[in-house]
């Protein structure tokens, strides 16, 4: 069973095929690439739950779970995307750094209901293998947004604070990703994807080759405009 829960992002808002999507079958036409390497081809009898919603805080990925189905026999993967709205809806936390910590504290509480969701025998007797994402910074770790990039939505204003508080916000988003990576090491049964590390390069200033994390391989924009969901090559 593969079971994809949690946020926008992990449903794929504003593409036509999110990563659990193409994770579970490949567009074989679009990615030829990947033709063969997908879990439905890789695993047979393999069923697939989605039960991601745009707009969820972690505390409503909980909620999630009492849609999934038991998984009699097999074993079960777990994603979720979920903490990027507990932030958002609740954005002062960025000037204090105990309450980032108390933010992160309340985003892992949530994850280990998942966690322990998912490690019920009775429900899932072949075990479970639970990824979480942390938040990834789609300036590159640069702090700033470039001028010619066209923002959209909240992001204007996110643009605009940068300005003011650059530092605070790449520390904050720092001691917050490293409060999760903590706290993922420490845990049994759950695994932190580094989406992080993984999207620098791939911000806004992914074409400026005196970016500190510029990919001359791969010089390509993983992000929609809004500064908060990655485009389709970012769910590739």
């Amino acid at each position: 069973l593969y079971v994809n829960l949690g946020d926008s992002i992990a449903a794929g808002y504003g593409v036509s095929r999110s990563y659990a999507d193409l994770l579970y079958t490949n567009q074989d036409s679009t990615y030829p690439a990947y033709k063969g390497k997908d879990l439905s081809k890789r695993f047979t009898n393999l069923s697939y739950h989605d039960g991601a919603i745009s707009g969820s805080t972690s505390a409503q990925m909980v909620q999630q779970l009492s849609k999934v189905p038991q998984n009699a026999s097999g074993h079960t993967l777990v994603t979720i995307s979920a903490g990027g709205n507990d932030l958002l809806f609740n954005y002062t936390v960025i000037f204090d750094p105990a309450k980032v910590k108390n933010y992160a504290a309340q985003v892992t509480a949530n994850l280990k209901k998942a966690v322990d969701h998912f490690a019920d025998k009775q429900r899932y007797p072949g075990g479970a293998t639970v990824v979480f994402f942390n938040l990834y910074n789609p300036t590159d770790g640069v702090g700033t947004i470039p001028a010619s990039v066209p923002v959209v939505s909240q992001c204007g204003q996110f643009k605009q604070a940068l300005e003011l508080l650059r530092p605070l916000l790449l520390s904050q988003l720092a001691l917050y990703n490293s409060e999760l990576a903590k706290w993922a090491s420490a845990t049994p049964g759950i695994y932190l994807a580094d989406i992080h590390n993984a999207f620098l390069g791939h911000g806004y200033h992914y074409a400026d080759s005196g970016s500190p994390f510029y990919n001359a391989a791969d010089p390509t924009l993983w992000f929609s405009y809004d500064c908060i969901h990655p485009n389709q090559a970012g769910h590739l």
